[in-house]
């Protein structure tokens, strides 16, 4: 990154002591003074070709980069070609372009001739319009950065409100201009995903930093801690975030705490426990949440109370024995609860019914017993019930026949008999049975 920034003011530097130079050659072969601005003309009408010969056949994103060096020269020459066209045929426009400066003088009133105070304002104006291509041209190197690590980039005109993508994007900027400028030079960097190919680490999370508006991010399967995690804490506006399988720990959660417009959260295959919940609390439109796959024994989850808005929550692969889940109670949006490969041993009756607003619920290989099933009428929203690999046997079959909202029952590896199943089917003649 700093290699980049030097390489660049090192570019500019000599692109300036150029221009210098040819203007002041461009003075001193001038012999009045229609004729040095005539030679001026020249140059800058050969710079700016040059500019946009070289944005031309370069790619934009190159723009004000560590690789600008071809810009720099096709800047240069074209000052040069601007200059030597401009002495070459100083016959053909000189008596021209004085006649032109001197009817202008005489027809513009004294009172428009621009006072001292009049060029500053103009001056500062430019500086102002400079400064805003510079800030442009500083977002379009951190794009580069980002597209350099395999990351794939969204516009905010791709995305609706939400966050979806839009059919039929087509961008607002005409095709002629973005070839010139750059796609990302008039857009605002929206979408950010993880292609695989390589590794992002904390010290890369540097480059997401300079995207204030970013609503997606998708940085799955890396080596993000929470080191990293801290340099986007600013992120506000993000609403998707796909962290799974990265080492972060409780520490690391700390820094999600602010980003209170997320809707969806991912956090899978982590390193956090119990205690790194609580930073999760001030996330209160959280729709979806991933924890499967972490150090959880259930005693945290009593910080996701507050999350009223929450349809789905995964807590698969803990360490969860099923007291705990009393604290789901009160989430009347919840309506996907996943909970498979968790040993489920100290499941009650009570903590089971509590689930009343359920209506898919997955314990597929946990260590459930019959017993433990005696309340399952009681969820009167469920509709999807996963049992497979649990212990339970023909005994359960009576508890199960007065979950009577039942749609689909899986008991896959379990120990239910053929009798069993068909008693069951019996009982809930619109339940498909899934063995």
């Amino acid at each position: 990154m700093v290699g980049a920034q030097i390489s660049m003011l090192s570019g500019l530097g000599v692109a300036a002591l150029i221009l210098a130079t040819l203007f002041t050659i461009a003075i001193q072969l001038s012999t009045s003074r229609p004729v040095a601005i005539g030679n001026s003309l020249g140059i800058f009408c050969g710079l700016i070709a040059g500019t946009i010969y070289s944005a031309y056949l370069n790619q934009p994103h190159l723009l004000m980069t560590s690789r600008s060096w071809p810009l720099i020269v096709s800047m240069a020459l074209g000052g040069i070609v601007g200059l030597v066209c401009a002495l070459k045929t100083q016959e053909l426009w000189s008596e021209p372009l004085s006649s032109l400066l001197s009817w202008i003088k005489f027809r513009i009133p004294r009172r428009l001739y621009f006072s001292l105070r009049t060029i500053f304002i103009l001056t500062t104006l430019c500086a102002i319009g400079l400064g805003i291509v510079a800030h442009r041209m500083r977002t379009q190197r951190k794009v580069q950065e980002l597209l350099d690590r395999n990351l794939h980039i969204s516009f905010d005109y791709q995305l609706d409100p939400t966050g979806n993508y839009l059919p039929e994007i087509r961008s607002p900027t005409p095709k002629w201009l973005r070839q010139i400028v750059g796609e990302d030079y008039f857009r605002t960097v929206r979408h950010v995903t993880h292609s695989g190919d390589i590794d992002i680490r904390d010290d890369d999370m540097k480059h997401l930093a300079a995207f204030p508006e970013l609503v997606i991010l998708d940085l799955h399967n890396n080596r993000i801690s929470g080191v990293g995690l801290h340099k986007i804490a600013h992120l506000h506006k993000l609403k998707r975030l796909d962290l799974r399988d990265n080492w972060v720990d409780d520490a690391g959660l700390q820094a999600l705490q602010g980003m209170t417009n997320l809707r969806s959260l991912n956090l899978s295959e982590n390193r956090f426990t119990d205690d790194g919940l609580e930073y999760l609390a001030p996330l209160i439109h959280l729709k979806s949440l991933d924890l499967s796959d972490n150090h959880l024994t259930g005693e945290g989850l009593k910080h996701l109370q507050g999350l009223s808005e929450l349809e789905y929550l995964d807590l698969s692969e803990n360490d969860i024995q099923g007291p705990a889940l009393e604290y789901l109670g009160e989430l009347t949006e919840l309506h996907h609860l996943t909970l498979g490969l968790n040993p489920l041993t100290q499941l009650e009756g009570k903590q089971l019914s509590s689930l009343k607003y359920v209506k898919s619920l997955d314990m597929n290989w946990t260590q459930l017993g019959d017993s433990q099933l005696k309340h399952v009428g009681d969820l009167t929203s469920l509709q999807i019930l996963g049992l497979s690999g649990t212990n339970i046997t023909d005994e359960a079959v009576p508890y199960l026949s007065k979950a009577t909202g039942l749609r689909h029952l899986s008991l896959g590896g379990t120990k239910i008999t053929d009798v069993g199943a068909a008693q069951l089917q019996t009982a809930l003649p619109k339940c498909q049975i899934s063995r």
